[in-house]
């Protein structure tokens, strides 16, 4: 019998031969190569997605909502319920018809990198008799507005939520992540733990704006909005206050997974915002270059912006995680699974909207759209100065005799806030909406569709 220790010896050589023969010929594997093949399948994912919801989304039909579920502000307003009688909010703008592209782009960037926002379209429809397009996105029930009073109390998952979308809506040049902007969806003992993106259309690609890289956002030159409405300034004060734990750098693996999107498929994405159209195709890319590029230029940066960004803030309490090279593998990972999970979602909405017969939609709203009209001409008048008393006094007189004409008190409380407006406007201030009057959503919280 042999003993172990010659079996020992007679066997290591063939091991140790064994180790340092395989490695050898093994074949390696490309890193370069394994990332773009999770871009590629992060690609495949989404414009599955984006096709499912579109083909979901044309079989339905819409009527107006007996109940309005949101007040109109600097934009005309309307609750819409679909087949499922499930609420959207449309959405038309006053002055810029690109609204509702705009919105589709902020949707669907959001959606690509894994991020909540309620589903989104462009609808086109038949108002009153006239001809519109505007957005049309999924009202989330049970959901509020976050609250830019009193202390925030944010758990880690809700603070990486906003880190993340502080990047996109850099990228996109999106100038208004105020508080109201952002809809709780769920919290536990009072800390916030779930948060969502809605009205992604103040993007600011022609348009002058300043920006600020010491906080990273841009905001508009005109604009009047205080700066302690802005989120994200707002979350850095609290982190310099020592009242908010924050692991900024741990954070870099998302900018990362931003930063090496493929350059023509983000192109692909920005495109209806001139073309005015949802499908666009490679040989416009040419075409519009000029408007490209310069956001391509930003996407390229990103990396470089937000490292100086982060290295020049103070530390933290400590609890920073920091930076993870293998972050972004899983950055993709992360958008991958939850594109997966929406395609299922998907396809069981498919079975059963496959039956419907869908309709034009043609919205009957009188009261609303007449005032509507008129605070648009009196907020084009305002924005050319000063308005004379007359003009002024002529719109009050047609507010008050179109809300006599209301029939249902939802189009009635949208004639008062109108008066509440025209206050405002004569005291020389930008309308706009205060925290608290933006969605009349109850205390319990919902889940982004």
């Amino acid at each position: 019998m042999i003993s172990r220790r010659r079996k020992i010896k007679f066997f290591l050589p063939l091991i140790i031969s064994a180790l340092l023969f395989f490695p050898r010929h093994l074949p390696a594997s490309d890193p370069k190569n394994d990332e773009a093949q999770d871009y590629q399948q992060l690609i495949q994912l989404y414009n599955e997605c984006i096709s499912l919801e579109e083909s979901n989304f044309n079989k339905l039909s819409f009527r107006l909502s007996p109940k309005q579920l949101v007040k109109t502000g600097s934009n005309l307003k309307l609750t819409l319920l679909d087949d499922f009688d499930r609420p959207w909010i449309l959405k038309v703008g006053w002055i810029k018809g690109d609204l509702a592209y705009k919105s589709a782009v902020g949707y669907r960037i959001y959606r690509l990198f894994g991020l909540n926002c309620p589903e989104m379209h462009v609808m086109h429809l038949v108002l009153n008799g006239k001809e519109l397009t505007g957005s049309l996105q999924r009202y989330v029930d049970n959901a509020v507005v976050l609250k830019p009073s009193g202390r925030l109390k944010l758990a880690p998952e809700a603070v990486n939520f906003l880190l993340k979308a502080q990047v996109l809506d850099w990228l996109l040049k999106n100038e208004d992540p105020r508080f109201w902007n952002f809809l709780v969806l769920s919290e536990d003992k009072g800390i916030i733990n779930n948060l969502c993106r809605i009205d992604l259309d103040s993007l600011l690609f022609e348009e002058n704006n300043a920006y600020n890289h010491e906080y990273m956002f841009y905001y508009s030159e005109s604009g009047s909005t205080s700066i302690e409405w802005n989120c994200y300034y707002r979350i850095l004060q609290e982190y310099k206050s020592g009242l908010l734990d924050i692991d900024w750098k741990g954070n870099y693996p998302f900018v990362e997974f931003v930063s090496d999107l493929p350059d023509d498929f983000l192109k692909l994405q920005l495109l209806p915002i001139k073309t005015q159209r949802l499908e666009s195709s490679e040989g416009e890319l040419e075409k519009y270059n000029g408007f490209l590029e310069p956001i391509i230029q930003i996407k390229k940066n990103l990396r470089v912006d937000f490292g100086k960004f982060y290295d020049n803030l103070p530390k933290g309490a400590g609890n920073e995680k920091g930076y993870v090279a293998t972050g972004k593998k899983r950055e993709i990972d992360r958008a991958c699974d939850n594109l997966a999970l929406r395609i299922k979602q998907l396809r069981d909405e498919r079975a059963m909207v496959d039956h419907f017969t869908p309709h034009p939609a043609k919205i009957e709203a009188r009261v609303s759209l007449e005032g509507y009209k008129i605070m648009q001409e009196l907020s084009l008048s305002a924005s050319n100065g000063k308005i004379s008393d007359s003009v002024f006094d002529q719109a009050w007189r047609e507010l008050s005799r179109i809300e006599k004409e209301a029939t249902t008190e939802s189009e009635k409380e949208t004639i008062s806030y109108y008066k509440k407006q025209m206050g405002r406007i004569r005291a020389g201030k930008v309308v706009e909406l205060v925290p608290t009057e933006i969605d009349d959503h109850s205390e319990n919280r919902g889940s982004v569709p």
